[in-house]
């Protein structure tokens, strides 16, 4: 196998993950969640809570059966073993491409479906009902990510790697970065802690959904605006499947790299040191980021944080609009 494609696609996706933390670094519902704490009744605001809060937990645990019913899963596996043999015969930038393009065509298909049903409740002023459909769709893409790229998603560990996706998704700042140390650490040994608690876990990533969606939800609820809110559905589930898109490809070319020694040499798992640094003083040797010896930490102070101006924000700057927040 040509080793050196493979090393080339690692690199390049390593610089995909580092684009996409320091694009989702930060949150943009900062505005909007002093309006809703305003807004919203304290009972209403409980009745979202849980139906979030549960909502995940149960489609999680006993959901999968069902999302299942909506893609042929055989046909994913088939098309990964006639791709990954094509790919060890002739590995080049055709063949890399031909790989991706199954799933690649899952994740468009998903975030179409969730956009699509996100804004149609969002006319009728629909929310709460919407939340078990939203995590549903956002499942289904990843778990057709997974299967397209060879990974079991009911084993154990794989449950685990698909809640820490959506942990590092839906966690910012230091927090995130946190999280993004912890699913590369993971991703290359398939090691569980033997203290791990699945349970645990589920709450964890129960409380960030909250913690977005209350929000979002709120403004879906409310006849004509709730069209904004239901948009969110979309950004949402694109967030945790170009991250998932980005793990998955990673862990899969791991399998098929360079000899570990040459990787050594040159480091394929990193992060964008300015963002590592503008949010911690742990630097990047923490998340084995490669910096040359003659390289000193002063020289990233000055490079200022890069957040793209994209869509969430133009939405949200549409939002506040609508709903007069300054």
């Amino acid at each position: 196998m040509n080793e050196q494609v493979i090393i080339n696609e690692l690199k390049v996706l390593a610089k995909k993950e580092a684009k996409y933390i320091n694009k989702n670094l930060n949150k943009n519902f900062v505005k909007i969640e002093g309006w809703v704490e305003q807004k919203i009744p304290d009972k209403l605001q409980s009745s979202l809570e849980a139906a979030i809060f549960t909502s995940f937990g149960i489609v999680f645990q006993k959901g999968t059966d069902i999302i299942e019913k909506g893609y042929n899963k055989s046909a994913l596996e088939f098309n990964h073993k006639m791709n990954t043999y094509a790919l060890s015969i002739r590995p080049n930038k055709k063949s890399i491409k031909r790989f991706k393009k199954t799933s690649n065509t899952a994740s468009i298909k998903n975030i179409a479906i969730s956009g699509t049903k996100g804004v149609g409740f969002g006319i009728l002023g629909i929310g709460l009902p919407d939340i078990p459909v939203f995590i549903s769709v956002m499942l289904k893409g990843v778990y057709e990510i997974a299967t397209a790229h060879g990974y079991d998603y009911n084993l154990p560990y794989e449950r685990y790697f698909i809640l820490q996706l959506i942990t590092v998704a839906f966690s910012y700042d230091i927090e995130k970065l946190e999280n993004v140390e912890e699913i590369n650490k993971f991703a290359y040994d398939n090691i569980l802690s033997q203290t791990y608690d699945e349970e645990a876990k589920i709450i964890e990533v129960s409380e960030l959904l909250t913690n977005d969606l209350i929000y979002t939800k709120f403004i879906q609820g409310i006849p004509f605006v709730g069209v904004l809110g239901g948009t969110f559905d979309m950004l949402f589930t694109k967030k945790v499947l170009d991250y998932a898109q980005i793990k998955y490809q990673q862990r899969f070319f791991h399998r098929l790299q360079a000899p570990q020694q040459q990787l050594d040499e040159d480091p394929i798992i990193m992060l964008d040191s300015r963002a590592l640094h503008k949010l911690s003083k742990k630097m990047p040797s923490r998340l084995g980021l490669p910096l040359k010896e003659d390289t000193e930490i002063q020289e990233y102070e000055e490079l200022p944080l890069q957040v793209d101006d994209d869509l969430p924000g133009k939405l949200m700057d549409k939002l506040n609009i609508k709903l007069g927040i300054k």
